[in-house]
């Protein structure tokens, strides 16, 4: 089946446009250039090319529309990610992913990006998001960044290795975590080691479009994201490795229910063999 998915992240040039080596590794992909800048703001290159790569080394069959919302000074305003969603929900979509976010700070914007979030939901648009680099949390409070704080969002952070990343966000809206810490990935200016919850959050987006296709093959609703996973999971007989034996119904605020990275890296050999065989 045929997906749309849009990325609010930094620049990323239409597909026959990105470098050829990064064409290589990321099959035949659709993707359209838009831009939420004002004319004339400085541009940050690599961020959105390395989500983009990490979502397309997973997936096969979609269209990525790349709205671009990050600056030259790798930051975007609330006002930005408003404009940008407003997009989304004017266009029909499967999955809006985001591995960027604004802090708490802003209470007028948080309501708004609240109530498109709430319409992009009611629409069964996927909503997913790093949770941030703000590392860990007073207990009972949350590092988390807007949008991914909010309840409709998919809020994934960062482990390695069964332990968090030490700048890892933290707090009870962290679903689960990827890794994130130190991994080689392919942007603009070629193949470089990455670390952060940007990196991390994409992975989970690809797993997050894979369980929807996994329940509708079931015949069962897609919705309710968390109950979506907690559903399909099991049944593929996948456990996240971080929580050990307390297993997937168990969800702290530092892992939330565990690590989808085995779940990940699946796909990632499933999309490398199908592209083979092209």
């Amino acid at each position: 089946m045929h997906r749309k998915i849009a990325i609010l992240d930094s620049y990323v040039p239409d597909f026959d446009n990105l470098p050829e080596e990064m064409r290589k590794r990321c099959g035949s992909v659709e993707s359209v250039e838009i831009s939420m800048l004002k004319k004339g703001r400085k541009r940050i290159i690599d961020h959105g090319s390395v989500v983009f790569y990490e979502l397309s080394t997973a997936l096969s069959d979609f269209t990525v529309y790349c709205l671009e919302i990050l600056d030259g000074s790798n930051y975007t305003e609330p006002k930005v990610m408003i404009k940008a969603l407003k997009w989304c929900l004017d266009h029909d979509l499967d999955l809006v992913h985001t591995s960027t976010g604004v802090d708490r700070a802003h209470y007028r914007e948080t309501r708004t990006l609240k109530r498109l979030s709430r319409k992009l939901r009611d629409k069964g648009v996927m909503l997913t998001a790093a949770a941030g680099n703000a590392a860990l949390a007073r207990k009972g409070t949350s590092s988390v960044l807007l949008p991914a704080a909010l309840p409709e969002w998919v809020a994934f952070g960062s482990s390695q290795d069964g332990k968090r990343s030490v700048w890892s966000s933290t707090g009870s809206e962290v679903l689960f975590t990827l890794d994130g810490e130190d991994e080689k990935s392919w942007g603009i200016l070629g193949e470089k080691m990455w670390s952060g919850t940007s990196l991390a959050a994409p992975r989970g987006a690809a797993v997050m479009l894979s369980v929807a296709s996994e329940l509708e093959t079931f015949a069962k609703p897609v919705r309710d994201v968390q109950e979506a996973v907690l559903t399909v999971l099991p049944f593929l007989a996948l456990h996240p490795l971080s929580l050990g034996e307390r297993g997937i119904l168990y969800r702290n605020e530092e892992f939330g229910h565990g690590s989808l990275q085995p779940y990940f890296d699946r796909l990632k050999a499933k999309k490398e063999s199908y592209d083979k065989e092209k």
